[in-house]
């Protein structure tokens, strides 16, 4: 005995096929919906952990003093409190020299950023030929990013400036 096939085993028309978009489109188009804010949220996701890792915003700083005579300062970590923090001079554009920001700032203290004083840098000119004239100081904050990566970060928004006799 013979079974007649079922329903839905045989072809359906391109009538009933163009029947059942009407329903089908709107769940369709609302499952790509969902899908594309999913996948903007987790790229969101990964560009602020990347960017906190990379960037740390606990690290803070600023230069104090930028004469001819020494360019000072402080550094400070807020992630890694009791390790000082090396940074980078750079005279007019170029590497002048590396120190770790661990010199004696009772004023940080005072001031309430750290409760350690050991977070000042000072970077001493005298006996350095500069020219006469204007002079561009920058220091940045070497900070060690995942992978190995090394990041300079600016301690100040704009650079300093002082002006050389002769």
């Amino acid at each position: 005995m013979k079974t007649a096939p079922s329903a839905s085993s045989q072809p359906r028309s391109s009538d009933q096929r163009a029947s059942l978009w009407p329903t089908i489109a709107p769940r369709l188009l609302m499952a790509l919906l969902l899908k594309a804010l999913l996948e903007i949220g987790l790229l969101v996701f990964l560009a602020s952990l990347t960017s906190y890792v990379t960037f740390p915003p606990g690290l803070r700083g600023a230069i104090d003093r930028a004469t001819p005579e020494e360019v000072s300062g402080w550094a400070f970590n807020e992630a890694t409190p009791r390790d000082a923090v090396y940074v980078q001079l750079f005279l007019d554009g170029q590497l002048h020299a590396s120190v770790s920001a661990k010199a004696h700032r009772p004023d940080l203290v005072t001031a309430g950023v750290t409760s350690n004083p050991g977070h000042g840098f000072v970077f001493p000119l005298k006996g350095v030929a500069l020219p006469p004239g204007p002079h561009r100081v920058e220091v940045f904050a070497l900070h060690f990013a995942p992978g190995g990566n090394r990041v300079l970060i600016p301690l100040s928004a704009t650079p300093r400036s002082f002006w050389v006799e002769r």
